[in-house]
């Protein structure tokens, strides 16, 4: 009988072992499920903050390629400025010239006449 009953716990220690046994690999099994759809969500992870670098890199670039052509319009908007300038005042300085030139012609002719009425003078009163 005490055999009977030792050969019934032996099967019934041995199943219970069996039952340990069995629950720890479906553990490990999902334990390491588990760890691959983390290193799997990590690799995702990893990929998509690359990306958004990547694409953040690339926005800086294109803003620093607009504020180059921006300062380049301005730097020929001041250009055409200073020519527009340049050239009211080369016209200023013509226009001044012209009546610089008339003046001085204004000058002579009075001068001219001033001069011929004055021989007029003397040969009408010569002294």
């Amino acid at each position: 009988l005490e055999e009977a009953k030792m050969g019934r716990l032996r099967e019934a220690e041995q199943k219970r072992q069996k039952g340990l046994q069995s629950m720890r690999v479906k553990r490990e099994e999902k334990q390491g499920a588990m760890e691959s759809r983390q290193q799997r969500a990590a690799a995702i992870h990893e990929k998509q903050l690359l990306e958004i670098q990547r694409k953040a890199s690339k926005d800086t670039t294109k803003v620093h390629g607009v504020k180059e052509e921006i300062a380049f319009i301005e730097q020929l908007t001041a250009k055409s400025k200073n020519v527009e300038l340049q050239a009211r005042l080369g016209q200023a300085e013509a226009r001044r010239a012209e009546a610089m030139e008339a003046s001085v012609t204004a000058l002579h002719r009075k001068a001219e006449r001033q001069q011929a009425v004055r021989a007029r003078r003397l040969e009408m009163h010569p002294e």
